[in-house]
């Protein structure tokens, strides 16, 4: 079941990816300026700070302090989000001890440019950055450990995707994003 559960939560985060780098890389194409440079304690949480996460000051699941997401498009993901979290299907729930039934949580980090310079390389960054933002902002049950966060670094072509599964403890998937949208 937690294996079945996994694979659920994998898949929609994919989509919740799809959805971001494409959306994402249409709202990219009119802005060509300089943006900040974040690192986890100057990034703002989308439950605390919601008026520096783009979401027109409501507590949210994404934050986008950069603006990449049009409002509409943001709307979007984030009603897929809130699918995914109450398990409507084709997503699930799973067992969460005696918590019952419990669907699983994802949240969306998204920026131009993080700080990378003290890494080895920008994967590592990345990486360190979910960690932290996964950690500082409580996503998911950490009973059942069933959230993932997703950060897209979008001027350092990063992307990282890290859950926090029950069946498989913390897996972390981060790369540099080379396919034919980052022309």
């Amino acid at each position: 079941m937690h294996q079945q559960a996994y694979k659920s939560t994998v898949r929609a985060t994919c989509l919740v990816l799809c959805c971001t780098l494409v959306l994402g890389r249409l709202a990219l194409a009119s802005q060509n300026h300089h943006h900040r440079r974040w690192n986890p304690s100057t990034y703002p949480n989308p439950q605390q700070d919601v008026k520096l996460c783009g979401r027109q000051g409501v507590k949210s699941s994404i934050c986008d302090p950069d603006g990449i997401l049009s409002v509409e498009t943001a709307n979007m993901v984030e009603g897929l989000i809130n699918e995914i979290a109450e398990g409507d299907p084709p997503y699930t729930k799973a067992q969460c001890g005696d918590q019952g039934m419990q669907g699983f949580a994802i949240a969306v980090a998204l920026m131009h440019k993080m700080e990378h310079e003290r890494y080895a390389d920008k994967a590592v960054a990345a990486a360190a950055f979910a960690r932290a933002l996964h950690d500082s902002w409580g996503v998911g049950n950490p009973v059942c450990q069933n959230g993932a966060l997703l950060l897209l670094a979008v001027g350092d072509r990063q992307v990282c995707i890290l859950a926090r599964v029950s069946s498989c403890g913390v897996c972390t998937v981060c790369q540099q994003v080379s396919c034919k949208l980052w022309r």
